[in-house]
Parts: C-alpha cells; sequence; structure tokens
C-alpha cells in the first residue's frame, strides 16, 4: 500500500522554520533582556537601603546579543568623589574600617587585628538559573506559537 505525503505541508512548515531562524537574533535578545532584568531585580532586592545603590546598578546586553550583564553605571561618581563601581565593590565584597592615627592616646574599642565590614554578596548570591528557565519556557511556548501560525 503507497503512502503519500502532501508536499506542500512540508513547504510550509519549511518557510515556517526559515522565518523562526531569521526572527531567532531578535527573539534570543528579547529573552536576554529579560533574564537581565529579571537578575538586576534580585540584586537590587539583595541591596536594600534606601536606593541610591539600587539606582547605580543596570543591565548591559552583549553587541553581538550572546549575553547579559548586571553592573554599576560606569563612568559616575557620588557626592564624595568615589567611582560607583569602587563603592558597590565594597559594598560586595567588604571592606576595613580605616585605621585613625591622629591622637596619640587613642584606643580603638575593636582589639586584636582589623575590623571589617561583611560583605552583602549580592551578585554571587542571585540565581540566574531560575532566571534562564523561566526565559527558556517563555522562549518554548514562543516558538511553538511561531510555527504554530
Amino acid at each position: 500500500m503507497p503512502i503519500f505525503v502532501d508536499a506542500s505541508d512540508l513547504t510550509r512548515l519549511d518557510a515556517k522554520l526559515a522565518d523562526a531562524i531569521d526572527r531567532s537574533k531578535e527573539i534570543r535578545r528579547e529573552m536576554l533582556t529579560d533574564v537581565g532584568e529579571q537578575l538586576l531585580a534580585q540584586v537590587r532586592q539583595k541591596i536594600g537601603g534606601t536606593g541610591k545603590v539600587q539606582r547605580w546598578q543596570h543591565t548591559h546586553l552583549g553587541t553581538g546579543g550572546g549575553y547579559v550583564a548586571v553592573h554599576p553605571v560606569e563612568r559616575e561618581t557620588d557626592e564624595y568623589g568615589w567611582a560607583v563601581g569602587a563603592v558597590t565593590n565594597a559594598i560586595e565584597s567588604g571592606h576595613r574600617f580605616p585605621t585613625i592615627r591622629k591622637a596619640e592616646r587613642y584606643r580603638p574599642r575593636i582589639q586584636g587585628g582589623k575590623a571589617k565590614v561583611a560583605g552583602k554578596a549580592m551578585y554571587r548570591t542571585t540565581n540566574p538559573e531560575q532566571a534562564a528557565q523561566t526565559t527558556a519556557a517563555e522562549l518554548e511556548s514562543r516558538l511553538a506559537r511561531l510555527l504554530e501560525e
């Protein structure tokens, strides 16, 4: 018993796949932007505070659309003249208290070495896997809709 295949169905499927491939860069860029926004929200939530350091954070999408990063804005300083990247780095990884050596009789209350502020680890403790999984599910449904049209 012979089996017949309608070539028009294959032609339509081929056209849909070609369209999906053509739109893949645009879709990938949109998906990476969504991942970046999710990661930015996680970082801002972990920073806490009044919002000054939160406002310094932003997402950066690679020129080829292959990656997204969250980091402080470039070439900006705070009201004291410190680079916002340096301030954010000190908050992320912690920093030492400055030693005071002006008065001879001064004795710091903290004895036994270096006083250090613990870092917040706001970048290291983000969950990029969760953001990627949600975006991958969205991408899957979007490509399925594109092929069903």
